[in-house]
């Protein structure tokens, strides 16, 4: 999925809802292991796209490069 830096958020959001709401009804119509297994990876792909783009967003904002931001995020992450 490509989108434009400013609207990728949003359009994820959108995304992952949809996807959310996709899993529901899987999962109330007893929808095949397969199925929800697809949409799974689909709403994890989703949002390591949107942490990405978060990064990206706040960095640029910051006048911070996204790649500095990531790698403190995750060393962030590891210590905790």
């Amino acid at each position: 999925m490509t989108v434009r830096p400013d609207a990728s958020v949003e359009i994820l959001l959108q995304r992952i809802a949809a996807l959310v709401s996709q899993r529901q009804e899987l999962r109330v119509a007893h929808g095949r292991v397969s199925q929800l297994e697809r949409n799974r990876i689909q709403i994890a792909d989703c949002q390591r796209k949107l942490n990405h783009a978060l990064i990206n967003r706040y960095s640029r904002r910051n006048g911070v490069d996204a790649a500095e931001a990531a790698t403190s995020v995750l060393n962030a992450a590891a210590v905790a």
